[in-house]
């Protein structure tokens, strides 16, 4: 009769110790899926997204501002545009600028036409408008580098005339 209620007692503590095994590895897992998951969509995302800065030409009506010709060459849309990064240095590294995104323009700034929608869908270009501050004014050459919102780049060196 002991041998029984050992027996039995074995069996429940078993029992208890695999149900308190999966109540707290479950959500352990599920956590753990959903993050691969949420990684590999991020990863197919960057991936998927390309861009290409097509020319990088001084604006005709603003002696110290640039325009960049930008083109979506990937298969998904950079959402939003206005959270990507520009950044200008002058050839020889000595001088870096890194404009802030405003859709009215100004000093210290860049923005971008069409300014609706606020994605570059793929295969459609968009014009940056970027103003230099008066150190890179004077610069014959620069590197524009321009990185979107989930870190895809392009770099176009160039010159000013």
């Amino acid at each position: 009769m002991d041998k029984v209620i050992v027996t039995a007692l074995l069996v429940i503590a078993g029992v208890t110790a695999a149900g308190v095994a999966v109540a707290t590895l479950t959500p352990v897992m599920t956590k753990s899926s959903t993050a691969v998951v949420e990684k590999a969509k991020d990863t197919s995302e960057k991936i998927s997204t390309d861009v290409k800065i097509l020319m990088v030409h001084p604006s005709a009506a603003n002696d110290d501002q640039i325009q960049a010709i930008i083109k979506n060459v990937g298969s998904v849309n950079i959402i939003p545009v206005s959270e990507s990064n520009i950044y200008i240095e002058n050839a020889d590294g000595s001088k870096f600028y890194a404009p802030t995104f405003n859709a009215a323009g100004g000093d210290g700034n860049w923005n971008f036409t069409p300014a609706t929608p606020i994605y570059l869908a793929p295969g459609v270009t968009m014009t940056v408008d970027i103003d230099l501050p008066e150190d890179l004014v004077a610069t014959n050459s620069y590197v524009l580098t321009y990185i979107t919102p989930n870190a895809v780049t392009d770099i176009f060196p160039f010159g000013k005339k």
